[in-house]
């Protein structure tokens, strides 16, 4: 959609709109080069956005609290969609919310948070944004297995966020 709308590869608009004015300089769109990962790359949007923490740290702040997005844009994007249909499991309470256009709004370890996990076949990922705290909380892992639950809560702990 965003290539039609824009008339441009879906790379070259995110570079452009997002990447730049949010000073994401180590961000890149695609398969990275060198890369040799069997299989069929992602398609745009599914997995193909290469980040690091610092980069997905001034991501969530800035789209939460800059330029990029006016007041009634961040109001869309954070209103309740649908309700989570992930089960309440032991364990698993620590994120709660409903999905939003694109991002989990709820809490995270009893702070209200805007927030995505994600995978792809051998990575994991969690980024989140506590607006009172004006902290974000991001974790990459190449452990598609990695309980990023454990881990933020022990990220939370160490920023005496618990």
């Amino acid at each position: 959609m965003v290539e039609q709308a824009a008339g441009r590869p879906y790379g070259e608009f995110l570079a452009e709109h997002v990447f730049a004015p949010l000073e994401m300089g180590s961000t890149t769109t695609g398969r990275p080069a060198g890369d040799d990962v069997a299989g069929e790359p992602p398609g745009p949007g599914a997995g193909d956005v290469w980040s690091t923490v610092g980069d997905l740290a001034r991501y969530h702040e800035r789209i939460h609290s800059g330029p990029l997005l006016n007041g009634e844009s961040r109001a869309v994007m954070a209103g309740p969609l649908a309700p989570t249909a992930e089960e309440p499991r032991a364990g698993r309470a620590f994120f709660a919310g409903h999905y939003g256009y694109g991002v989990f709004v709820g809490t995270v370890g009893g702070h209200r948070a805007y927030f995505h996990p994600g995978d792809v076949p051998g990575f994991a990922s969690f980024a989140a944004w506590l607006p009172e705290r004006r902290a974000s909380v991001v974790l990459l892992t190449d452990d598609e297995h990695a309980d990023v639950h454990a881990v933020t809560r022990r990220l939370l702990a160490a920023a005496g966020l618990s």
